[in-house]
């Protein structure tokens, strides 16, 4: 017995060695992904950098950054799109190989890299106290807290306008969205109030004591359906300070089921590209609930293999943000093209369902003020704000023209896009990468509505890298 000590000792020192090389390997691959990943990241970056030349999105612009902010889009859009779509050709690729071996090829890619990373926690770092301990900055967060806090209380929140200054009270931080047009703000959509002029009208309402003003539509504190609404009120009956451990936990879940369905060879970029992407920690985690409506739309899309339960979560999607509604034609598309109509009725009668039974109750206690609440968006004079051709319009490089022109334009792309999925000879699952383009064209383009597409791109990405790994693999002696 007295021998067997240095045994286990040396036993558990194998095993430390192995894990450190695992870890090591693993680090590697992140740092040195192959070109696809990489055409990938870079598309991420155009991202960013498409809202970062035009921020903050809204108001004048200077002459030349509309147009520079719509070319860094485009690159975008085009990157993401090869990175999961395209081969490379055969001289480019006898080319690529010889590169990536070479040390400075390497260095490229971790420098390359480590920017993404500071970037990324950058943005990320100062936004964590707040957010964890409930001290919003801004009204989409505090809202949805203020509407929850209604319902755990008995209280309706769509006939509830008077929340919305409640709220404002309850987060000082946080800012509301101004209404174009408002007498104190003034009809110009190239002066978008700044956040101290709308303090000032905050002030005048509460000094004044009526809560009445033309600035603000106190219908904005509801404007979303009640999937949100419920899926946060066990975090607030919890006594949970914050609603974004929800946004967390989602990013968590949506990052792990991208893991699991990736090769284990692939892990580690995915793992990049769903971590280092700037967009999501500054435009989406901490301001708003698209993170909760892209994980439901990516399990709906990719992880169910039951088809009830997919059509389920798409509507549990659609019942929590109007960001949803734009993928449901093209996911009843997806149904049709891999199991046909029968299957497609079926997963729309489920989707409906859910949509509908999660809102049922909201509906028949006030149906005018539901509907109302989540058409705001649509139906409300806003200013204009985004990445998009719109900011052609904020840089003065074309004129806005009217509202309803915008609209029209941004209708008839959507309907464009889901033509072209329906007539499309291949079916594939990059109908999600494809399905919120039309909100680009908009009189509102914000850079949410796009954060998560490098993950859905990264998806396509890796069930591409697969297919051509396992071929490979098959003919290998």
């Amino acid at each position: 017995m007295m021998h067997t000590q240095p045994f286990i000792f040396a036993d558990y020192l194998r095993r430390f060695i192995r894990l450190w090389e695992k870890a090591g390997n693993f680090l590697i691959a992140m740092f040195t992904p192959s070109w696809r990943w990489m055409t990938l990241l870079t598309g991420q970056f155009f991202l960013f950098q498409a809202i970062t030349i035009v921020s903050p999105g809204e108001g004048a612009l200077l002459r030349w950054q509309g147009p520079a902010g719509i070319l860094f889009a485009i690159a975008a859009f085009a990157l993401l799109w090869v990175a999961s779509h395209n081969q490379l050709p055969k001289g480019v690729q006898v080319i690529y190989e010889k590169i990536s071996h070479t040390l400075w090829y390497r260095l490229i890619q971790i420098v390359w890299i480590m920017a993404f990373f500071i970037t990324a926690t950058n943005f990320a770092a100062p936004q964590i106290t707040d957010a964890v301990t409930g001290n919003y900055r801004v009204d989409a967060i505090a809202f949805i807290h203020m509407d929850i806090d209604l319902i755990l209380h008995g209280v309706n929140p769509y006939t509830d306008n008077a929340a919305f200054w409640q709220a404002l009270q309850r987060w000082p931080g946080e800012t509301p969205t101004p209404v174009l047009g408002a007498h104190a703000f003034g009809a110009n959509p190239l002066n978008y109030p700044s956040i101290a002029a709308r303090e000032v009208v905050i002030h005048q309402v509460f000094s004044s004591g009526e809560k009445t003003t033309t600035a603000f539509d106190p219908r904005t504190v509801h404007n979303y359906p009640a999937g949100i609404l419920l899926l946060g009120a066990p975090f607030i009956w919890a006594g949970m300070p914050s609603l974004l451990w929800l946004n967390l936990l989602a990013f968590a879940i949506l990052i792990f089921l991208l893991l699991r369905r990736a090769l284990p060879e692939q892990r580690p970029s995915m793992l990049t590209a769903a971590l280092l992407n700037p967009a999501i920690w500054n435009y989406t985690i901490f301001v708003n609930y698209d993170v909760i409506v892209i994980l439901c739309i990516a399990a709906a899309w990719f992880f169910s293999p039951n088809r009830r339960a997919s059509a389920i979560m798409m509507g549990l999607a659609c019942s929590i943000k109007q960001l949803a509604w734009f993928f449901a034609p093209f996911y009843f598309i997806a149904i049709y093209k891999k199991d046909g109509w029968k299957a497609a009725i079926a997963g729309g009668v489920w989707m409906f369902a859910v949509f509908f039974a999660v809102n049922l109750p909201f509906i028949i206690l006030s149906p005018v003020a539901w509907f109302q609440s989540v058409l705001v968006p649509a139906t409300d004079s806003f200013y204009p704000i985004g990445f998009g051709p719109i900011s052609l319009a904020l840089s003065r490089d074309i004129p806005f023209g009217p509202h309803i022109l915008w609209s029209g334009m941004e209708f008839g792309v959507w309907v464009g896009l889901i033509a072209w999925a329906w007539f499309r000879p291949v079916n594939r699952n990059d109908l999600p990468l494809i399905a919120p383009l039309a909100l680009w064209f908009g009189w509102r383009s914000p850079m949410n509505y796009f954060a998560f597409q490098p993950i859905f791109a990264a998806h396509t990405t890796a069930e591409k890298e697969r297919a051509e790994l396992l071929a490979a693999n098959s003919e290998e002696p």
